[in-house]
């Protein structure tokens, strides 16, 4: 089996992910009790070529063979989570971390699903439990951490964590740009400006550069500018679903409520998942006045980030111009929670 695992590491480089698919089947046609053999085939189907079920259940056999082994177990929770079943996959990285708590990955992927439901306290915590145990691609946990410590209010945190993705990435267009949003929220502009330039020198037509633009933009109150940069994002990705939810959210505040509607809409259609897309088109409905479908979609967005303040807030206006002032006085505290 070892010349077929090898074959099918290869074929992987090349791109072959089909031919990479059969040699790892092969070797599991030979030797169907091989762990790791089941695991290679998960990281190709899921990796490569996004079937999560037919991941999943490479995933779930490995486990099956090996009931211990944390890093089916988080493999596992991955192919949930990316097939949308995120409280499945919350307990995935849980159990992975009891089998082997040394194991950083699992950490890591804990605290983007506790981000991805606005639990900054105990996303920030996995993040930095995943780089103390020297997780490989720490970049990412840092990146994390700076946007959850930002949510915390722990601005010099937040800025100290964007720093170091810098170090780490140093010419990453969004690293620059994420930078920046963390120095202008520290109060410093002149900074924040500087690290918005060196963005968009580093990327200056990609999408990367221009998007980071947007959000440096957007966070100084530039509306205008903000959406030209996003505008230009949108031509270069029209399947971006977080440019459309940025768009849609810069036009509700330049009163721009039909076409703040069009792009949520394009937003959700894109990502049903993502919980600003579903927020920023409550608060362009509430802005037209259609009351009941901002309910709707507010609602919508705090059940995939039930922790999100803004996301509580903007369900709280939405009910409370529905009439409906204990379930807003509701929203309004669970934002304050």
């Amino acid at each position: 089996t070892t010349a077929h695992c090898n074959l099918g590491g290869v074929l992987l480089t090349m791109g072959d992910y089909e031919g990479a698919l059969a040699a790892h089947r092969r070797a599991i046609e030979i030797d169907p009790d091989e762990v790791s053999h089941h695991l290679r085939l998960g990281f190709v189907l899921e990796d490569h070529l996004g079937r999560h079920d037919e991941a999943l259940a490479a995933y779930r056999r490995a486990l099956e063979l090996d009931s211990t082994n944390a890093v089916a177990q988080d493999n596992v929770g991955v192919s949930l989570r990316n097939r949308g079943d995120f409280d499945e996959a919350l307990h995935a990285f849980r159990r992975a971390i009891e089998l082997d708590r040394e194991y950083a990955r699992a950490h890591h992927h804990l605290g983007f699903e506790l981000q991805r439901r606005g639990d900054w306290a105990g996303a920030a915590a996995a993040y930095e439990s995943a780089i103390e145990l020297g997780f490989e691609e720490a970049v990412l946990s840092y990146r994390g951490l700076g946007t959850v410590r930002s949510r915390l209010g722990d601005l010099e945190g937040a800025l100290a964590a964007h720093e170091r993705v810098v170090e780490l990435d140093p010419d990453s267009a969004a690293a620059h740009a994420s930078l920046g949003n963390a120095l202008l929220a520290a109060g410093d502009p002149a900074a924040a400006h500087e690290a918005a330039r060196r963005a968009v020198a580093l990327d200056p037509e990609g999408f990367a550069g221009i998007t980071a633009a947007g959000v440096v933009l957007q966070a100084m109150g530039d509306l205008d500018g903000a959406y030209e940069a996003f505008r230009r994002a949108a031509d270069l990705n029209p399947e971006s679903a977080i440019v459309q939810a940025n768009l849609c959210g810069i036009l509700v505040g330049k009163g721009d409520f039909d076409g703040a509607i069009d792009a949520g809409r394009r937003a959700v259609e894109l990502n049903p998942l993502l919980g600003a897309g579903h927020e920023n088109l409550g608060r362009a409905f509430l802005g037209k006045g259609d009351v009941m479908a901002a309910v709707a979609a507010c609602q919508r967005g705090a059940e995939l980030q039930p922790r999100n303040a803004g996301t509580q807030v903007a369900l709280g206006d939405a009910l409370r111009r529905a009439g409906d002032s204990d379930a807003a006085v509701a929203a309004y505290r669970q934002a304050l929670a």
